[in-house]
């Protein structure tokens, strides 16, 4: 009996023996486990903002069409695409050949109309002198018919009068010819004036400093006026100013919201 228990004690510590070294044999020949990798990033406070990048085009500040005032042919275009221009500096010369033609009729009609005021005040000043002596006239007749009646004629006494009346419409008449006179030489000189602004508007120049961009005729080419909205006027040139220029920046809509002075 003792025999047999310890038999089996020894076949059981046996039995245990062969699976420790079985799950020994096991565990040493798996594969290590592989720590795994992941990336980490440092949080960090800060504000929000988000960037977009637009095409932005410079342009001129200002820019304008050069016309012409008054219709005419170009006489000498002193200009050039590419020019580097001045304010005030002349870019071409017209030629308007009736205008020539109403000048000088202009300047006739202002010293045909001095000449008219002239003879007009050298009336004046003869009817004056004609009144004075008439009014002295008469009343010398109407004092010695007063002191000595019956000595002068009453007819005498009516002529006399009557002189003095008629001196006195002259002088009236006078002065309402030089007056006449003064309004034609007025006129005569607005005349004048306006057909000298004429004069002025076949020299065209440049309203601001800029360069010239386009150039749309050359010598001997018709301009029409630009003054009215129903002719299609082409204009002389186009100057567009280069010292300060305009920063154009399409901004998208959903963008344009967030866009601050």
């Amino acid at each position: 009996m003792a025999i047999i228990l310890k038999r089996q004690l020894w076949q059981a510590a046996l039995l245990a023996g062969t699976i420790a070294c079985t799950g020994c044999a096991t565990k040493t020949s798996a594969a290590p486990e592989e720590i795994p990798v992941v990336p980490v990033s440092r949080a960090v406070r800060m504000d929000m903002h988000d960037s977009i990048t637009l095409t932005a085009e410079l342009e001129p500040y200002y820019e304008v069409d050069v016309m012409a005032k008054e219709a005419g042919y170009i006489r000498h275009m002193l200009v050039g695409i590419g020019d580097h221009v001045k304010a005030d500096q002349l870019l071409c010369v017209l030629e308007i050949p009736e205008l020539q033609d109403d000048l000088q009729r202009a300047k006739a009609d202002v010293q045909t109309a001095n000449a008219e005021q002239s003879a007009a005040e050298q009336d004046l000043k003869r009817a004056l002198a004609a009144e004075s002596i008439a009014h002295l006239s008469c009343t010398r007749i109407l004092d010695v018919s007063k002191k000595e009646p019956g000595l002068v004629p009453l007819q005498e006494v009516d002529v006399a009068h009557s002189r003095d009346l008629e001196a006195d419409a002259q002088v009236a008449a006078a002065q309402q010819n030089v007056e006449a006179a003064v309004s034609r030489l007025q006129a005569a000189k607005d005349e004048l004036d306006h057909e000298n602004a004429l004069v002025a508007y076949t020299r065209i120049v440049s309203p601001l400093n800029g360069v010239v961009t386009q150039r749309y005729a050359s010598d001997g080419a018709m301009i029409q006026a630009g003054t009215s909205s129903n002719t299609q006027a082409m204009p002389v040139v186009h100057v567009a100013e280069d010292d300060v220029l305009r920063l154009m920046l399409p901004v998208p809509e959903e963008y344009a919201g967030a866009v601050q002075d």
